[in-house]
């Protein structure tokens, strides 16, 4: 074989086998492009699903404040001008002039209610 067809040939060799690591390296990064591509979308998506979620909360929060500011606004309006206050739980004691304690009119209620079914004709005659 002549030397110059031998060259050629080795030349065509080494063209030819860069030719397909071309190849091959476009395809490697034509399937890595699209799996990030893949990613990525998969990531918009959360993302949007948080971003939709985070709104819904948002508006429940400023909802909560503008009630919240308001019952704040009409009880300090209450207190500053008509004296109103919260009642803390302990329940005012009223005492009426002339009145019984509340043990005594119990037992007086019960002794006439025992009187009462004692005048009370049988049901079973």
């Amino acid at each position: 074989m002549p030397a110059l067809a031998r060259e050629n040939k080795i030349t065509r060799l080494i063209i030819g086998a860069g030719v397909f690591g071309l190849i091959i390296t476009a395809f490697a990064l034509y399937v890595h492009q699209s799996t990030q591509i893949e990613l990525i979308m998969q990531e918009t998506h959360m993302l949007y699903e948080q971003r939709r979620v985070l709104i819904s909360e948002t508006e429940t929060l400023q909802a909560q404040v503008s009630r919240l500011s308001n019952v704040d606004r009409i009880s300090a309006i209450a207190g500053k001008e008509f004296g109103l206050v919260f009642d803390d739980g302990a329940r005012p004691l009223v005492k009426l002039n002339n009145s019984r304690p509340y043990e005594t009119l119990r037992d007086e209620w019960t002794q006439a209610r025992v009187r009462d079914e004692k005048l009370k004709p049988d049901a079973e005659q």
